[in-house]
């Protein structure tokens, strides 16, 4: 499955799929002989063909209790981590390891409709005293000109999707993040039980562990990260 949702998973000005999640499988199961094919679905129809067998492998899903019933899991395979970022001349200011320690400061923070980043965040959320200082918008990307307008100071958001962002919007030099680790989930992939035996899903863990001792897999994940337009790749 593949959607445009960059950096993960996009079409090129070419017609062909490229991002991170759509070069991890063609890397494994190529190492393992498979033929892909991709299908374009939303979120919440591709866990729905996953249960039904309708779609064998859904990357980059997060192990729930509600998922095991219908689903094999990889191994995690990469990390996704939320990030504090903020304008490169406030950084002495608020280059804090801890969302928390913002609490007692003038700290506005941008956040999206409906999303929760972590423990720490929804904890500051229920103060009111903060929340009063938190803008919600439903587009990261107002977010991400109110940081560089000085409306917000601060903007958390997942590390792949912020490399890709910044660089599009030409901030990769204006916004950095600080020490603060929001949140951190070790993410993997997904297989149809009713369709996947689970030797394949072993077998496809083999080659992640192969492609991590020789070093692609590392590369593979620091291409997505470096200040480029991943368009490109």
């Amino acid at each position: 499955r593949w959607t445009e949702d960059p950096p993960f998973s996009l079409q090129r000005k070419d017609g062909s799929l490229g991002g991170l999640q759509v070069e991890l499988a063609r890397a494994v199961f190529g190492r393992l002989g498979c033929q892909l094919v991709w299908i374009r679905l939303p979120w919440a129809r591709a866990l729905r063909d996953l249960e039904h067998g309708e779609l064998d492998v859904l990357m980059g899903t997060l192990r729930r209790p509600e998922r095991e019933p219908y689903a094999w899991f990889s191994q995690p395979n990469r990390s996704s981590r939320n990030l504090l970022f903020v304008r490169q001349e406030a950084l002495p200011r608020w280059d804090s390891d801890s969302l928390l320690a913002l609490r007692q400061t003038e700290f506005r923070l941008g956040a999206q409709v409906v999303v929760s980043y972590g423990a720490e965040f929804d904890q500051l959320a229920q103060d009111p005293d903060f929340r009063r200082r938190m803008v919600i918008n439903p587009r990261r990307s107002a977010l991400w000109r109110m940081l560089e307008l000085g409306r917000i100071d601060g903007l958390i958001v997942d590390e792949w999707t912020a490399a890709l962002e910044l660089h599009q919007l030409g901030l990769s030099e204006r916004v950095v993040h600080t020490r603060a680790v929001i949140s951190t989930q070790q993410v993997g992939d997904a297989f149809s039980r009713r369709t996947v035996p689970i030797e394949l899903v072993r077998r496809y863990d083999q080659a992640v562990e192969q492609m991590h001792r020789d070093g692609s897999l590392q590369t593979l994940l620091n291409a997505f990260l470096s200040p480029q337009d991943l368009r490109s790749r």
